[in-house]
């Protein structure tokens, strides 16, 4: 049978609750006002579990502060890499900023759209005159010399 802490404290072999007591018989002659002869009270028992509610609530306030933390660390190492990939591009170009890099890349990219524009405005100029026979052009030349990818890498 358990102790209470009165009785252990005394090192007391036993601790023995005569029927119907609220507290042992050490206890009860050493007028102590509290025994724990059942173990941990309920209210004791009550405030463990609210202290380790408390904890768990820190817990997952810590893990979800951490996973903001990571994400926060994730994206500034993607604008740290694109910044360096710029630095890089300014240095290839002679640029002295990355304004006129983005400059140059926007007119890069403006001369790139007219000029796709004006083939597929001459393709269609030529379709409609008659000029371009589709049936004559062999699979191959859409799907690349090695008959499946232009790339040439996929499959070796």
């Amino acid at each position: 049978m358990p102790r209470c802490s009165a009785c252990f404290r005394a090192n007391r072999p036993q601790c023995v609750v005569s029927e119907g007591k609220q507290r042992c018989d050490f206890c009860v002659s050493k007028k102590y006002t509290y025994c724990d002869f059942g173990g941990v009270t309920s209210q004791a028992f009550a405030r463990v579990s609210r202290e380790k509610d408390h904890i768990d609530e820190q817990k997952e306030q810590a893990e979800a502060d951490l996973q903001d933390a990571l994400a926060r660390l994730q994206r500034l190492r993607r604008q740290e890499k694109h910044l360096r990939e710029k630095a890089a591009e300014m240095v290839r170009r002679g640029c002295e900023d990355l304004d006129e890099l983005e400059e140059l890349e926007n007119q890069e990219s403006a001369d790139r759209r007219a000029a796709e524009s004006s083939a597929l405005g001459d393709i269609q100029l030529l379709e409609d005159h008659g000029v371009i026979d589709w049936s004559a052009v062999p699979d191959s030349f859409f799907l690349g010399a090695n008959g499946g990818n232009s790339s040439g890498v996929v499959g070796h």
